[in-house]
């Protein structure tokens, strides 16, 4: 039985560990794809942006 019980720590151990490690990654993924927009949408700084002038 104590055998059996060592067995289920350590697989309840390692599910922990990846568990935490995916929730790492998300977060990493999540934060990276966040920058990736943000500095898709803001302007080139030194370029002019165009607008609308009446003639």
């Amino acid at each position: 039985m104590s055998q059996l019980l060592r067995g289920f720590i350590r697989v309840e151990q390692g599910l922990q560990i990846a568990a935490l490690i995916g929730v790492m990654l998300l977060l990493g993924y999540v934060g990276w794809s966040q920058y990736q927009l943000k500095e898709a949408s803001s302007a080139p700084r030194g370029v002019p942006m165009l607008q609308d002038s009446e003639p």
